[in-house]
């Protein structure tokens, strides 16, 4: 079945570029993942550069995929990870409409991919775990007690218009440095 895989973007220096780190952490990530049929960053640098540091060619940027709107930001603390967006996702509000919107991008790539292709999608803190609840639910994440760190996310399946399966992808702790 397709599957998408949602991560945030590698570590970076002092400006919006990655640091000499974040580029070698990418390069080793990028090795071994792929191939996707489809690769979408945010528009913002970090995440262009470490899609292309990995080795994957972009084809499209998308800025909803850049930023968490003030509206949400009002209602969680981005960096309570996945048990944060658990929560404010599953009451009505601007964190629920945002991941409502972050769900129709993720199902818009997925439809129309066959069983053996993937998408990979580059975006920042706080937009992975909204993105993940929302496509799959509190409940399918409810044991992720984390924020997604530098180039962590979630690989999620897609079968007949449902988001299914997550997996937390964490790197081991000075496993690349």
């Amino acid at each position: 079945m397709p599957t998408l895989e949602i991560r945030r973007h590698s570590y970076k220096g002092d400006s919006d570029h990655l640091s000499h780190e974040g580029i070698q952490l990418a390069r080793r990530l990028g090795s071994e993942m792929g191939p996707f049929e489809l690769v979408i960053t945010s528009h913002l640098l970090r995440a262009v550069e470490t899609a292309c540091a990995m080795g994957f060619a972009i084809n499209e940027t998308n800025q909803d995929l850049a930023l968490l709107p003030s509206e949400v930001l009002a209602e969680v603390n981005w960096q309570g990870g996945y048990p944060e967006f658990a929560r404010a996702i599953s009451c009505p509000g601007p964190t629920q409409d945002f991941g409502f919107k972050l769900k129709q991008i993720c199902t818009s790539l997925m439809n129309g991919l066959t069983d053996i292709q993937q998408v990979l999608i580059i975006s920042h803190g706080g937009l992975i775990e909204a993105a993940t609840v929302a496509c799959c639910g509190s409940d399918s994440v409810s044991s992720w007690n984390f924020a997604a760190g530098n180039c962590e996310g979630a690989r999620i399946h897609y079968h007949e218009g449902s988001f299914q399966r997550p997996k937390p992808l964490r790197l081991s702790p000075g496993s690349f440095f």
